[in-house]
């Protein structure tokens, strides 16, 4: 029984990282489709930041 169990949890990890590699293939085509955004994403994330920091600070 407890061999099974074993072999059920090998595929299910196989499986699931197979899904991470696909995610990450997908990602990685995305980001190069979205690279001119890169300069916009960060300028965007560092605002984000900023309002976060002071949200913070005016407590």
């Amino acid at each position: 029984m407890a061999i099974f169990v074993a072999i059920a949890n090998l595929i299910r990890a196989i499986s699931a990282q197979q899904r991470l590699l696909k995610i990450k293939k997908f990602l990685s085509s995305l980001w190069k489709i979205n690279r001119e955004f890169e300069a916009v994403e960060s300028f965007i994330w560092i605002m984000f930041v900023m309002k976060i920091i002071n949200l913070y600070t005016s407590v």
